[in-house]
């Protein structure tokens, strides 16, 4: 009888660590997992983080190509407006002109 309470021991001693090294394991496991999750999550926001200095450059460069844009723009309309000026100026020296034949040939 003993040996028989022995051995059952000796089996229920099995069947715990058994037990025991699979709750180890699926501590270990658990504990990776985590990492893992940990470094996924640290790639992602240095991911964000890259796409976010990106996207800021991306701006930056449109702000300033809008800056050119309205400096062209700026430009375009200042020479319009000069040579709208210059030829005024031409057709009033024409007339000028005009008149002062007209007084020289009366």
């Amino acid at each position: 009888r003993q040996s028989e309470a022995e051995a059952a021991f000796a089996d229920m001693r099995s069947s715990f660590n058994k037990e025991r090294l699979q709750l180890i394991q699926a501590e270990a496991d658990a504990r990776q997992e985590v990492t893992d999750l940990t470094d996924e999550r640290d790639d992602a926001v240095r991911a964000k983080r890259a796409a976010e200095a990106k996207l800021e450059g991306a701006l930056n460069d449109l702000n300033t190509l809008d800056r050119k844009l309205i400096d062209a723009e700026t430009a375009a309309h200042e020479a319009r407006r000069r040579e709208a000026d210059a030829r005024r100026e031409a057709s009033q020296q024409r007339r000028d002109a005009g008149q002062y034949r007209e007084r020289a040939d009366e």
